[in-house]
C-alpha cells in the first residue's frame, strides 16, 4: 500500500471520532435552554444558565482542539507537551461527572432540567482523553518533526474553561 502526501496519516480516526463526539455533543447540549428558562429560582437560573454556557464552551473548544490536531500534517515537537496538558482537564471532568452520577437524585443539575449535561460531558471528556493518550502513544515512537509553522491551537483556555465548569457544576450542585 502506497502513501501519498495527501493521504492522512495513521492517527487521524482517533482525533476524528473526538471532534465528531464533541461537535454532536455541542449540539445535543444546546437543548437545556428551554430547562434554564423554565427555572423559577433567578440565582438557580443563573448558575445554570452559566453551567450551560461553560459546557458550551468546553465542548466547543474540545471539538476545535481535536479538529486541529486533524488538520496538522507533520507531528511538532511541542504537540507532545500539549496533548499530556489537556489529559488531566479530560480527566478531572470525567471524574467529577461520574461523581455526579452517584449523587444525582440530591443534585441540582437533574431538578433544573440539566440532566444532559453530565452524560455528554462524561462521554466528550472520556473520548477524547483516550485520543489525546491514543496520539501521545504513537508519537512516542517515532522522532517529532521540526517545524516552524505557528501552532494552530493554543491550549490554555481550554483547562480554563473546563475549570469553570468544574466550578459551575460545583455551585449547581
Amino acid at each position: 500500500m502506497s502513501s501519498s502526501p495527501h493521504d492522512p496519516p495513521q492517527q487521524l480516526p482517533a482525533h476524528a471520532v473526538a471532534a465528531g463526539v464533541a461537535g454532536l455533543a455541542l449540539l445535543a447540549a444546546q437543548t437545556g435552554w428551554p430547562a434554564v428558562l423554565a427555572v423559577a429560582n433567578s440565582r438557580q437560573q443563573l448558575v445554570a444558565g452559566l453551567t450551560l454556557v461553560a459546557t458550551t464552551a468546553f465542548l466547543a473548544a474540545t471539538c476545535w482542539l481535536h479538529a486541529a490536531l486533524l488538520r496538522r500534517q507533520a507531528p511538532d515537537p511541542r504537540d507532545r507537551q500539549r496533548l499530556v496538558y489537556n489529559i488531566p482537564t479530560d480527566a478531572a471532568l470525567a471524574l467529577v461527572m461520574i461523581a455526579v452520577f452517584f449523587k444525582a437524585p440530591n443534585l441540582n443539575v437533574w431538578q433544573s432540567g440539566l440532566w444532559l449535561l453530565p452524560p455528554l460531558i462524561l462521554t466528550t471528556s472520556g473520548v477524547s482523553a483516550l485520543a489525546l493518550g491514543i496520539a501521545i502513544w504513537r508519537r512516542r515512537a517515532s522522532p517529532p518533526a521540526a517545524s516552524t509553522a505557528p501552532l494552530p491551537f493554543y491550549t490554555p483556555p481550554r483547562s480554563w474553561v473546563g475549570l469553570a465548569l468544574l466550578v459551575a457544576m460545583l455551585l449547581l450542585g
